[in-house]
Formats: C-alpha cells, sequence, structure tokens
C-alpha cells in the first residue's frame, strides 16, 4: 500500500504544477511501462509505484476536467441564479458570504457576497439571487495568499456579488446539496445553542472554533496569538480532539457494559467499546465540517478500530497512508492545502518519534514529543506561510495540556448540555472560556519575548536542507545525529545574502487589483512606492517583504491621499516605519507633519525637488509643486536613476497635474526606461504621453482598458492581466514577464 500512496501522491501534486492538463501520449507511455513491468515480474513495489502514478494522473485529469467544464469564463452582469446554501454562512457588518450549490447547466458552487448582510440567511436555505457573477479570479504575487488556487482547491467555480434586495427565498426539495446543507443548519443550531447558553463569553470565537470547527468568530488577537506561538493546529478539530471524543465515547460505554447486565450479555465489551469510539468521532467530525485534518483523524481511528475488532495490529502506518488515499481520492485538490501537509506531517513525525516504542509515554516524553514536533513543523511553515515560531516548543508544552483536558472536555460537555436544555450547558461553558482567556493572555505575552517570532521567508535549498534535519530527528539515534541536525537546520537562520551590486535596483510592482504598491530594492535599502490602503499593505506589501527577509522600510511614499492605519497588518508596516518619513502630499488643512501613532512614521510632505541616495540608486521628486493640496493632481511622481537606467513612478495622475508635470520638467527628466502609472491613459497614449514622457516599457497598475489607442510598439504590461510584475535594473535591463505567466497553472483563467 505505501508504495502505491507514494506514486499515487507524487504525481497527483506533480498533475497540480501543470501549466495544462498532461496530453494523452503520458497516459499512454506510463500505461505501458505499468503493464510491461508486470509482465517482466519486477519487483513488487515497483508496479506498486507505477500504478499509484497512472491512478493519481487518471484522477487529477479527470477532476481538473470536470471543475475546467463548470467554471465561470467570462463576467456576466446581469444573472439570476437558484440554489442551496451548502455552508455556515458569515455575516458581518457589510455583507454575508456563503457558498451556493446551483441549478442548471452545468451545475456549480459559487462563492456568493450579499451587500448589506441579510442575516436571515441560514444553512440549508433555498435561495434565488440576480447579481452579478465573476470567474475565479485573484491576485497573482509570488508571495501572499493565492485566491485562485484557492478557489479551486475549495471546489468554487466563480463568485457572485448581489444586493440584498435581489435576494429571496424559496421552497424547492430538489435543490443540490440538501444533505451538506442539513449538515451545516445543525451546526448553525448547535452555535445558536452556544450563544444561547453563555451569551457573554469573552472568547465566543475560540469556542465555536473548538466545537463546531467555525473559526469565522475569532478575532484578529486571537488568531495572532495561537499563529505565532504555533499553537493554531489547536483550533483545527483534529486527532487530539477527535480522539478525546472517541475515548471518552469508550470509557462511558465500557461503564455501561460492567454495571448493565443486559448490555454485557448482548455485545462483547471489546466491540461496544469500538462502537461508541467510532459513532462519537463520526458525529463530532461532522459537526466540524469535515476539514482535512477531521477526516484525516476519523479515518485514521475507523482503521485501527477495525484492526483491533479483527484482531490484528493497529498498524499505524497503514492507517496513515489509508487515510491519505480516501481523502485525495474524494478530494484531488487537498494535495496543495497546506492543511493536507501540515495534518499528515505532524502524524508522520509522531509516528516516527514512537517507532518501536512498546510501553506508553509518560509526562517526560509527551514534553519531549511536543518539541520536536515543533521544531518539525517549523521548516514548512517557514517556507509556506512566511512565519514560524522559535516559542512554539514552550507554548505548546503548555497549551496542549490545557486545550485537551481542561478547555475541551468543558466545552464539549457544556455543548452536550445546550443541546438538552441552554441554561444546563452555561457553566461548563464559562469555565472554559475563562481557561482559554488565560491562555490567549498567556500566549500573547510569550509571542511578544524578544525574537520569539520569526516572518521570513526561506530559500528552497534552505527548506530542503531543514527537512533533512526533520528526517534525522526521527532516526533512532537522535542524540548522536544532534550535531548534524543543527547544521542542517542553520540555513533556516542565516539571512539571506544581498545579491544586489551597488547602484543596482530591484523593482517589483505588486498586483493589488487597482492601486500602484512598488517595492523598490537597493543593496542594503527598501524604499516604497505607494501602500494607501491597509488592505494592500496586508495582502501583497508584507508578504513580499517578508519573502525577501527585509524587516526594515528606509522610506515610504504614498502616491495619492492618505496612508492607511486601520488594517490589522497596518501596524506591522507603521513598525518597520518608526522614526521614518513618510513622503505624501498634504491635506489644505495640514500645516505640520504629525504621526500615527506615538511611535509612528512620521508625515512630512512630498513636493517637488527632494532627493536622496541610497546605495548608488538616486531618488528624486519630481511632482508636485510647492502649493499643491492632496487632490489627485498632486500626486507623487518619482523617478529613480540606477546602473540600468531610469524609473519613473507615477500615481493617478491626471489632467491637470499631467499637465504641470509635463511643463515644469526637464525633458531629461521625463525620459526613462520604465514608466510604473496607476493611471491607464498615460499608458496607452502613442505619442509623448499626457505628461511628455518617453519610455519603452511601460506597465500599468490594476486594469488597463483596451481600444484603439493601444500603443503598438511600447511594451505594455498590466498586473491585472500579467500579475505582479518584476524589474532588475543593474548592468543590463531584465524584465520578467509577470508572476502570473512565469507560474501558470491550468486553473487559472486568463484575465482581461
Amino acid at each position: 500500500m505505501i508504495p502505491f500512496a507514494a506514486g499515487f501522491v507524487a504525481v497527483l501534486w506533480l498533475v497540480h504544477q501543470l501549466p495544462a492538463l498532461p496530453p494523452p501520449w503520458i497516459f499512454v507511455a506510463l500505461a505501458t511501462t505499468l503493464v510491461a513491468s508486470m509482465i517482466t515480474r519486477r519487483p513488487v513495489a515497483l508496479s506498486a509505484v507505477l500504478a499509484g502514478s497512472l491512478a493519481g494522473l487518471l484522477l487529477g485529469t479527470v477532476h481538473a476536467t470536470t471543475w475546467l467544464d463548470r467554471v465561470v469564463t467570462q463576467v456576466e452582469p446581469e444573472s439570476t441564479l437558484s440554489g442551496r446554501v451548502v455552508d455556515l454562512p458569515r455575516h458581518g457588518e457589510r455583507s454575508s458570504r456563503f457558498h451556493l450549490a446551483t441549478h442548471g447547466d452545468p451545475p456549480r458552487r459559487l462563492e456568493v457576497s450579499v451587500y448589506p448582510p441579510r442575516a436571515d440567511v441560514g444553512a440549508g436555505d433555498v435561495l434565488r439571487l440576480k447579481g452579478r457573477l465573476y470567474p475565479p479570479q485573484g491576485r497573482a504575487n509570488r508571495a501572499g495568499f493565492d485566491r485562485e488556487a484557492w478557489f479551486y482547491r475549495a471546489g468554487l467555480h466563480g463568485r457572485l456579488n448581489v444586493s440584498a434586495a435581489d435576494l429571496r427565498h424559496a421552497a424547492d426539495d430538489t435543490a443540490p446539496g440538501g444533505l451538506r446543507g442539513a449538515l451545516h443548519r445543525q451546526r448553525a443550531t448547535l452555535r445558536d445553542r452556544l450563544q444561547a447558553a453563555a451569551p457573554e463569553l469573552r472568547h465566543p470565537g475560540l469556542v465555536q472554533a473548538l466545537v463546531i470547527g467555525e473559526r469565522s468568530g475569532m478575532t484578529d488577537a486571537e488568531w495572532t496569538a495561537f499563529l505565532q506561538t504555533g499553537t493554531n493546529h489547536l483550533m483545527a478539530i483534529s486527532g487530539l480532539h477527535v480522539g478525546l471524543v472517541a475515548g471518552f465515547s469508550a470509557l462511558l460505554a465500557t461503564l455501561l457494559w460492567r454495571h448493565v447486565a443486559g448490555v454485557r450479555e448482548r455485545w462483547p465489551r471489546r466491540v461496544l467499546a469500538a462502537t461508541a469510539a467510532a459513532l462519537a468521532a463520526l458525529g463530532y467530525a461532522a459537526l466540524a465540517g469535515f476539514s482535512i485534518p477531521t477526516q484525516r483523524a476519523l479515518l485514521m481511528l475507523l482503521a485501527v478500530l477495525a484492526a483491533l475488532l479483527l484482531g490484528r495490529g493497529g498498524a499505524p502506518w497503514r492507517a496513515l497512508v489509508l487515510a491519505a488515499l480516501i481523502i485525495l481520492i474524494r478530494d484531488p485538490p487537498g494535495v496543495l492545502a497546506p492543511g493536507f501537509w501540515f495534518s499528515f506531517g505532524a502524524v508522520a513525525v509522531i509516528l516516527g518519534l514512537l517507532q518501536g516504542r512498546r510501553a506508553r509515554p509518560g509526562l517526560r516524553e509527551a514534553m519531549a514529543i511536543q518539541v520536536l514536533l515543533a521544531l518539525a513543523m517549523l521548516p514548512l511553515a517557514l517556507a509556506w506561510f512566511q512565519l514560524g515560531s522559535w516559542i512554539a516548543p514552550l507554548a505548546n508544552i503548555v497549551a496542549v495540556p490545557l486545550i485537551s483536558f481542561v478547555v475541551l472536555p468543558a466545552l464539549l460537555t457544556g455543548a452536550g448540555l445546550a443541546m438538552l436544555w441552554p441554561p444546563l450547558g452555561g457553566p461548563p461553558l464559562w469555565l472554559g472560556d475563562a481557561v482559554l482567556g488565560l491562555l490567549v493572555t498567556l500566549l500573547q505575552a510569550l509571542a511578544d519575548l524578544p525574537a520569539a517570532v520569526a516572518e521570513r521567508g526561506v530559500p528552497l535549498a534552505a527548506a530542503l536542507l531543514a527537512g533533512l534535519a526533520v528526517i534525522l530527528l526521527l532516526l533512532p539515534g537522535r542524540r548522536r545525529m544532534a550535531p548534524w541536525v543543527l547544521l542542517a537546520a542553520l540555513p533556516l537562520g542565516l539571512p539571506l545574502r544581498p545579491d544586489l551590486s551597488h547602484g543596482e535596483l530591484r523593482a517589483e510592482l505588486l498586483d493589488t487589483g487597482r492601486e500602484a504598491v512598488v517595492l523598490l530594492e537597493t543593496r542594503n535599502h527598501v524604499v516604497v512606492y505607494g501602500p494607501g490602503r491597509a488592505r494592500d499593505v496586508e495582502s501583497a506589501l508584507l508578504p513580499a517583504l517578508r519573502a525577501r527577509q527585509r524587516n526594515r522600510i528606509d522610506r515610504v511614499i504614498v502616491a495619492d491621499g492618505l496612508l492607511d492605519d486601520s488594517g490589522s497588518r497596518a501596524a506591522a508596516l507603521q513598525a518597520m516605519t518608526a522614526a521614518v518619513e513618510v513622503e505624501r502630499v498634504l491635506h489644505r488643512d495640514e500645516r505640520h507633519p504629525r504621526r500615527i501613532r506615538e511611535s509612528g512614521p512620521v508625515y512630512r510632505a512630498c513636493r517637488a525637488g527632494q532627493q536622496w541616495q541610497r546605495d548608488g540608486v538616486v531618488f528624486r521628486v519630481l511632482h508636485p509643486p510647492r502649493g499643491w493640496d492632496a487632490s489627485r493632481a498632486a500626486s507623487c511622481v518619482l523617478r529613480i536613476e540606477s546602473a540600468g537606467g531610469a524609473l519613473l513612478l507615477t500615481g493617478g495622475l491626471r489632467g491637470l497635474g499631467a499637465a504641470v508635470l509635463g511643463h515644469e520638467t526637464p525633458d531629461q527628466d521625463l525620459q526613462a526606461r520604465l514608466l510604473v502609472t496607476a493611471e491607464p491613459a498615460m499608458a496607452i497614449d502613442n505619442g509623448e504621453g499626457l505628461a511628455g514622457v518617453r519610455a519603452p516599457t511601460r506597465w500599468v497598475a490594476g486594469t488597463m482598458p483596451d481600444g484603439p489607442d493601444r500603443p503598438g510598439p511600447v511594451d505594455l504590461r498590466a498586473t491585472a492581466t500579467d500579475g505582479a510584475l518584476r524589474l532588475r535594473a543593474g548592468t543590463a535591463w531584465e524584465a520578467g514577464a509577470g508572476w502570473r505567466n512565469e507560474r501558470r497553472r491550468f486553473w487559472q483563467r486568463p484575465h482581461p
């Protein structure tokens, strides 16, 4: 089974790295090789690997073809649909969001956003809607959340934006997703009972996450505390939670068998305990929404219980492999999910550490397992999320026992009593909530310790070496291998070597949807141009900085308007720019520089004539002249002169501002190798440009309209179509084709 699973998972993963689905000749070649190996009686393991590879290739291709046949390919301004809500709706201040399984040909699953929110929409409801239908598209940056891949992994074929007035309930028993809708309706019922039993909990989002696996109610502070201390796995209902429920149910069944004669006469004790454990685990997994960690835990538990009933050994490795196969056969895109690799990787590490052990591990061994497990997961966390916690071993030693033996039993007891009568569930829920409050406070204190959290990307070579260190950790002679483990893991803590020479510049126009956000790197400094919105800071800028291991910004130039510090991640940008001047256009009523916060960056006016130099690269402000206010025409215009040529950056410059720039600026300053702008009109002009700019290459932030004025000879690219655009200006002029083109995947739809 293990060789078959290895071939299956490896090829299924490779299929999902392709820019297009594999051609038919690959299937023929692989099938021919498999038949030849069976005829020539090659080693059984080789035939099993080939069989698994062929199965992974077929399953991945069939699933992808089905998804591509149903995906939304173009914007439909007025689309009328009907379907059933197949998840727990999330009602926010501005909108309601849920997944909808639709009628029609082809049947689809859509992400629906309703503006303003409709609190009367619940799980399992049948709706009729009219709105704007979009393809499953997202931003394409080298680092950060990949929304297009998320749509494919979640099995969503598009998204629908609906006005609240264009949504109405309907009654239709033939609507698809009835079973899934009923399941989530039960989850919603339990959530309502929890709120009725204890309406004034301090951490209701955490309680819901631990009981029903619904994490949308967690606050940013709560999630950050668990994430930065490496204990966020406790918020995913997995083996720990399912095992506790199954074990408690088996214990109750055993007590029942011992004290009730009728039960003892009809049921063998082992069969009764195993049946009770399986049913309780299945019910809890259903309430948790059958996430990947929950599925893995449930399947492993069922496999072990079946082996025990049949009188065989538990065979944990086979149970783990079987669980992985079943999950991926049911959901092939799960091979792309971080939760799949973290969940199965963590269990594999635990099994490796317990290999050959006959006695149950004591407290000391359990603590050692938590430490080694946290260290083993660190390379994967840094490579995948650019976030690792050095304090995770200590945090897990404290958090795991508290959650396992205090919080979870109290919350599950309270949830069960609340289903019978809400007031009964109040005291256990309050107890669990109180302990959670203490735990969150402790985790926040640990995360605030110096150097406790590493927010940085790691090179591929460092991640591979760290993986080798994890393998060495699992070997029997771990103590003798300690020097080699430390040597292999050392690159994780080493900074990246600067790959830019004196006078060289790397510029990257990040894909934010519309606003121009440009990351400018010299050998030892970082200048950021245009981070006006907190959403852009969170989704694009901070991941890009972490990927380059840049934890300090030298200067920020806000192209248009204010620096939005309302987002949760904008505080990280402020920390990076503490005591650093932020260049932007001041409003009329601002006469003096001000600080966002007491320790935040200082605002100063962006005015023509300002100049500074970093590592041989010269930065100059060309616009606006003195006396201008913060209107769109007053956008900061920045010229950068490097060894490879000049770059010109403009914001939403238009009308009078563009005319004044062309009139007041010398012609030689308007000549550049590259123009980066948020105003498409400047890029598509065929002449000298609205501001007299002459640049052979032009980049546009956002969508560039097509039309007769689109230039022919000019090299024109836009983030909406090409993704993040990167340029290295040194002794040679190296411009990439855009991240979406450099890293094409078959599920990515062409952007307009």
